[in-house]
C-alpha cells in the first residue's frame, strides 16, 4: 500500500493501513501510524527531515480494505515524534511533497498542486489544477 524511500527512512503501509518505518540501512520495522477503527491509510510519504509524513486516509467502503475502496479520501500530515495528526486537504489522495515547496495530489482524475509551508506543515493558498484526465491505479479518470 505504498512505499517511500528517503535518506531519513523507508516508510510503507500494510492493510488496513498501519504505517511502518525502517532505517535505510535495514533493521527492525517500527509502527509509526495506525488508522482508527474502520479506517485505512496508504501512500505514506516522508517529508524532508523525516519528522513528519503525508498520507491518505479515510473509511473503507464495502468493497474491502484496498486503497481504491477508501470513501472520500483526505490527506493528513502526521508528526512522528508525537503522533499528532492534522487533516491538510479534505478531499484528495496520493499526496507528494516536491522540491518546489508544493504538495501535489489527485482528486478523481485531476492532479492538483498547492504551496506548502514545510516549517509550519501547513497549506498556503488555494490549490491549482495542473493536469486533467489522469488515470490512477484502478480508479476511473
Amino acid at each position: 500500500m505504498g512505499v517511500n524511500w528517503t535518506p531519513e527512512g523507508i516508510v510503507f503501509a500494510e492493510r488496513p493501513g498501519n504505517v511502518f518505518r525502517v532505517s535505510p540501512n535495514g533493521g527492525q520495522r517500527q509502527l509509526i501510524f495506525k488508522p482508527g477503527e474502520g479506517d485505512g491509510s496508504y501512500g505514506a510519504h516522508l517529508l524532508p527531515g523525516g519528522a513528519a509524513m503525508l498520507l491518505t486516509e479515510g473509511a473503507f467502503s464495502n468493497v474491502g480494505p484496498n486503497p481504491d475502496a477508501i470513501e472520500i479520501p483526505h490527506i493528513s500530515v502526521v508528526l512522528l515524534a508525537t503522533g499528532e495528526k492534522r487533516t491538510l486537504i479534505e478531499r484528495g489522495a496520493d499526496a507528494r511533497y516536491v522540491s518546489t515547496g508544493h504538495v501535489v495530489y489527485a482528486v478523481d482524475g485531476t492532479l492538483f498542486g498547492v504551496r506548502f509551508d514545510l516549517e509550519r506543515l501547513q497549506i498556503v493558498g488555494a490549490p491549482v489544477p495542473l493536469l486533467e484526465g489522469v488515470r490512477r491505479s484502478n480508479a476511473t479518470p
